[in-house]
């Protein structure tokens, strides 16, 4: 920032710390999926012809550099703060700048407009497969509750509705049945020897939260500017593929996946209720 302006923006800097017996972030070998109870993915792609390219069972991965490095074109997938491992509030910072021969400076809580902001180096190589996770937060996993009355039936369903801006994300979607598809990237990832975690993103109040993640739960936190994408993704290490983009096949997907407009998904998802045979039937 040039002397006498203040930006607003966090500042961010990256480091090469590294940790024995890990290149990255991510598990060493095959496919390791969280606990979060998932009960649909979304991916939301331009054209019909991607949508026809996924469900033929080639996933295009891209490196997390490259969603950091994006221009922001208002559908959400840049962003400059990907994998955070520090993100420290200016209350909470006091930096000292020295050189030799000449007086340290001191900037404090007043001197910084925004956030720090630390990443590390070796994210920055991290393979990703983003989509649209349809799970029930803080509700815990469904199919263990016996009842659910009607103020958290209709929580659960405010919770569920996919939020009208992913439309930006592409006019095509392909609505995916979880666990085959968890199996099938899992056998593509260990018959390669790759390693991968695929989890159900974190978000983080970005003017509240000061503190810190570990190296393998960075790659899923985000601002929570970005909640509204709701995102699940794997991240593919151990991988020897230098280039920016990764094209895993994992097999055809026609039989646990659809492709239909963008619009159709998010007008028709809907949640059904039993209540004594009775189907709560929801847009």
């Amino acid at each position: 920032t040039r002397s006498g302006q203040r930006s607003k923006q966090p500042v961010c800097s990256s480091s090469n710390k590294t940790e024995a017996g890990r290149a990255s972030g991510c598990a060493d070998r095959s496919l390791r999926v969280s606990p979060m109870p998932v009960y649909g993915l979304i991916k939301f792609l331009s054209t019909e012809e991607h949508a026809d390219l996924l469900l033929s069972g080639r996933l295009l991965l891209r490196r997390l550099s490259t969603f950091k490095a994006l221009e922001d074109a208002g559908d959400g997938r840049s962003d400059p703060y990907e994998a955070v491992s520090e993100w420290r509030q200016p209350k909470d910072i006091e930096l000292t700048i020295s050189a030799p021969g000449l007086p340290s400076i001191v900037l404090g809580h007043t001197d910084l407009a925004a956030p720090v902001a630390i990443s590390m180096n070796r994210h920055e190589a991290l393979h990703l497969f983003c989509c649209y996770a349809v799970h029930s937060g803080g509700f815990g996993d469904l199919s263990k509750k016996e009842t659910l009355d009607e103020a958290d039936a209709a929580e659960l369903k405010k919770r569920l509705a996919i939020d009208p801006v992913c439309a930006t994300m592409g006019s095509w979607a392909v609505a995916i049945r979880p666990q085959p598809f968890f199996d099938a990237i899992t056998a593509a990832i260990s018959a390669r020897g790759w390693g991968a975690d695929g989890r159900v993103v974190e978000y983080y109040d970005e003017n509240e939260f000061s503190g810190s993640f570990s190296s393998e739960r960075a790659p899923f936190m985000k601002r929570d500017r970005f909640s509204f994408q709701r995102e699940f993704r794997v991240c593919v290490t151990a991988c020897p593929h230098e280039g920016d983009e990764l094209v895993l096949d994992v097999g055809d997907m026609s039989q646990f996946a659809w492709k239909l407009p963008t619009e159709t998904v998010i007008s028709t998802l809907s949640i059904e209720f039993k209540n004594g045979g009775n189907a709560d039937r929801t847009p």
